[in-house]
């Protein structure tokens, strides 16, 4: 609000347009600390710019005349871009143009938060591992905050006899009522980069109230926030088949996940052993590209290693174990890396 005050208020930014924040500040799984990502947004039915490098670089200009410090343009990346660190807060920034995409996943995750507080919960350990761990780096070829989110989505949509999270995706609009069931919309959003549309419905509780979503569904789950985590380790490392099949928090298909041998006909998809993930919106999108042969074995081996320091002193996953328990055991667990050379700076083929 400050920032979007400043600009307005040298006019810098056009009519009626304001500063929309996306991302982990805004998705219900962030810190106090989470970079700020924001993108221009454009009033309903103002065509958008002929020339968004221009408006990127105009905004650059805008944020280092108000005082903004390492402002950084880059006009010519997919998604025009210009990130920037507030000197007042020390938080460091971006902003976009109009990343309609963005904005409509960042409201899917927060959707999902808010469920069930396990939700928040085993994601704030598993970033915190991840990080700890150096493995949350997409530019280091490392999986990113969001395709760990995504696996815990598409983790906690399969819990055997009692999922803790709906496919969102899948429910029609008016599903808290009961009834015949409905046809599900399509809500077609345009992707900035080449305009291509994507479908970003999914269900909203009316009035934002999350209680039937919860009584369906979370509510009928009783796992704890450490039995959860436990058997989200080992999900990873024992039972997802990346060789064969990619995690999709969107499908209905058994088991969360779609054959690579049809990502490889709809959206042409190579079928590489590594993991795979589909975006719930950008479904050509595969979110895990990134990791390559050595990568994906260091994030893999990563998972293997958590569940099985507790198994060492717990036992198996059929004896369970306190939550207390779990909890002496985090330090290990997330105990920062090394930076092995050969799993981190190694190059890939």
């Amino acid at each position: 609000a400050r920032l979007e005050t400043l600009l307005q208020r040298a006019g810098h930014l056009p009519s009626g347009v304001r500063l929309a924040v996306f991302g982990s500040s805004a998705n219900g799984f962030g810190g106090p600390s989470a970079d700020l990502d924001m993108c221009l947004v454009w009033p309903r039915g103002v065509p958008l710019p002929a020339d968004p490098a221009s408006v990127v670089e105009r905004t650059a200009e805008a944020l280092r005349a108000e005082g903004m410090t390492d402002v950084a343009c880059r006009p010519t990346a997919r998604i025009p871009i210009v990130s920037f660190t507030d000197p007042q807060s020390g938080l460091q920034g971006d902003v976009s143009l109009q990343n309609a995409l963005a904005l409509a996943n960042t409201a899917l995750l927060h959707a999902y938060s808010r469920v069930d507080a396990r939700v928040r919960a085993l994601a704030h350990v598993i970033k915190h591992w991840a990080r700890r761990r150096r493995m949350n780096c997409a530019a280091e070829g490392t999986l990113s905050s969001y395709g760990y989110l995504l696996l815990l989505i598409q983790f906690l949509q399969q819990r055997p006899g009692a999922p803790v999270l709906p496919n969102l995706q899948a429910l029609p609009p008016g599903w808290e009522q009961g009834g015949p069931a409905r046809p599900l919309p399509t809500v077609e959003t345009p992707q900035l980069a080449d305009g291509r549309p994507a479908n970003t419905y999914f269900y909203t509780p009316p009035g934002g109230d999350y209680s039937a979503l919860s009584a369906a569904f979370a509510r009928r789950n009783t796992e704890t926030v450490g039995q959860l985590l436990l058997a989200f380790w080992h999900h990873v490392a024992h039972r997802l088949d990346t060789r064969k099949s990619v995690v999709s928090v969107r499908t209905s298909s058994p088991g969360g996940t779609l054959p690579k041998e049809y990502k490889a006909e709809a959206d042409c998809w190579g079928q590489p052993s590594r993991l795979s993930i589909e975006d719930p919106f950008e479904t050509w999108y595969d979110v895990a590209h990134v990791l390559k042969t050595t990568k994906d074995q260091y994030v893999r081996g990563e998972f293997h290693r958590a569940y099985t320091l507790i198994v060492q002193v717990h036992g198996n996953l059929g004896r369970g174990m306190p939550p207390e328990a779990l909890e002496n055991l985090l330090d290990e667990i997330c105990k920062e890396s090394p930076v092995p050379a050969s799993a981190i700076n190694s190059k890939d083929d």
